[in-house]
């Protein structure tokens, strides 16, 4: 895993502890937990000046156009998360264990993860096992299968649920008569 600059596709220049006045010892940029527990301490602007106070770029508006990502490799492919910041507070407070008990009874949107998450072979065996289970399964069985996840895989689920799910959840406007319903 690695906190990286991505100026359009496919490429990325990588970020290490060097770069960053705002690191501590403490902060681990080798795991996506790691990561994700830097970056969302700050916002994308401080994290961006602290890139620039480095001068590894020295042209600010290309460090300004640029995004913030995690890199990996898997299957020879190079991957990516996004990076959340102290700017996502929603994401940050979202939780995906509170959404799937929440919709423990909702055979549309289990089903839906059902479907996303098993049709992709790409995806961890802990996550397509998880999926696996939430048509027939009880609050226990939930709880339990997402305590096994390992946080990559509860990471790619929280940003389904939230980037996709909650999204169209909420974008969804009742029509009766071609007439808008609030």
């Amino acid at each position: 895993m690695n906190l990286a600059l991505k100026f359009n596709n496919n490429n990325y220049y990588p970020i290490i502890k060097e770069y960053l006045d705002i690191i501590t010892n403490e902060d681990d940029l080798n795991t996506l937990e790691g990561i994700d527990l830097f970056t969302s301490r700050f916002t994308k602007e401080e994290i961006i000046d602290s890139i620039k106070r480095s001068n590894i770029i020295a042209n600010d508006e290309i460090l300004n156009n640029c995004e913030l990502v995690i890199t990996y490799t898997e299957n020879k492919k190079v991957r990516e998360f996004k990076v959340y910041t102290n700017d996502d507070i929603d994401y940050l407070n979202f939780e995906s264990m509170e959404y799937l008990l929440r919709n423990v009874s909702n055979k549309n949107a289990l089903n839906r993860l059902n479907n996303y998450f098993t049709s992709k072979s790409y995806m961890s065996e802990d996550l397509i096992e998880f999926a696996s289970i939430l048509n027939n399964v009880s609050i226990g069985q939930l709880i339990n299968g997402y305590l096994k996840l390992s946080y990559k895989s509860r990471r790619i689920l929280k940003d389904y649920i939230f980037n996709e799910m909650l999204i169209k959840e909420e974008g969804k406007v009742l029509k009766r008569n071609n007439k808008e319903i609030q």
